[in-house]
């Protein structure tokens, strides 16, 4: 079982990875965030680049050993998405062609999606805690082109509002997605 979980920044993705692989101890964590710190703050084409290679190995891993390895990541396919043209000024046109060829070749794995949403003043709390600061334009323009992966993806997704639901209420949403087939 491969899983993706998506999101804006501080919606709670590493709390519900951290607390999915506590709950289901086969499913290994993989969350490229802090195996590659030096990414965390880039902005350049080449994360981009960095990206679609990393998802197109999760399609092989996907597709030779899902049956074998259970993983879990925080961000990527979604995300790669929005943030290429919001964060790194990628042509629209160009983000929705590697979109959708990743999202064909991941939906084909079939591999999962939980995405995270949450309102701006929940995110700004949670950021706050970690002295983070976050414009209330990129957040708009980021959840803009979340929603438009949700409505363009060809694989199964849960949305799961954070505002509305505590993380053990998120964690047993997200149990019984994962577990059905």
């Amino acid at each position: 079982m491969f899983l993706i979980v998506e999101g804006i920044h501080d919606t709670g993705k590493s709390t519900l990875v951290n607390n999915i692989c506590d709950t289901i101890p086969v499913i290994k964590p993989y969350i490229g965030k802090r195996l590659f710190p030096e990414l965390v703050n880039a902005k350049l084409a080449n994360v981009s680049e960095f990206a679609l290679g990393t998802n197109c190995a999760v399609v092989w891993f996907a597709k030779y050993y899902s049956t074998e390895i259970s993983v879990v990541f925080d961000r990527l396919h979604f995300s790669e998405y929005a943030y290429s043209i919001v964060k790194r000024n990628v042509n629209v046109d160009f983000a929705k062609e590697r979109f959708r060829i990743i999202d064909e070749q991941l939906a084909e794995a079939k591999i999962k999606v939980i995405y995270l949403q949450c309102s701006y003043e929940a995110m700004l709390e949670r950021a706050k805690k970690k002295n983070q600061v976050y414009s209330v334009n990129d957040y708009y323009d980021l959840q803009d082109r979340f929603i438009e992966a949700c409505k363009m993806t060809k694989i199964e997704v849960e949305i799961i509002d954070t505002d509305v639901n505590d993380k053990d209420i998120v964690l047993s949403k997200a149990i019984s997605f994962i577990k059905e087939d």
